[in-house]
């Protein structure tokens, strides 16, 4: 096991926000404010279609958009590399 595993190891059961990014658009200030309850604003992107995965807006990987039980979830596809910070040992 590697020392940047072992001295992550110790953050594992802490919990983080993931984000899944499957688009963005540019939508007008009028269009905004009209916006209700049910709307929907479309990105283009089908079921299958690739998004970003982020924690703390850092890029972790990539995952393809499913579907499963008619509930909308993610398969990942890939994992990032961790950048290396150079750091000391106990860094992180």
């Amino acid at each position: 096991m590697s020392q940047d595993r072992a001295a992550l190891e110790r953050f594992e059961h802490v919990p983080f926000r993931v984000e899944l990014e499957l688009g963005r658009i540019v939508v007008d200030v009028q269009t905004m404010l009209r916006l209700a309850e049910g709307d929907v604003l479309r990105t283009g992107q089908r079921v299958g279609s690739g998004m970003r995965v982020l924690a703390g807006g850092v890029h972790l990987g990539a995952a393809d958009m499913i579907s499963i039980n008619n509930r909308a979830a993610a398969r990942i596809t890939s994992i990032a590399a961790l950048p290396n910070r150079g750091g000391q040992r106990g860094d992180l």
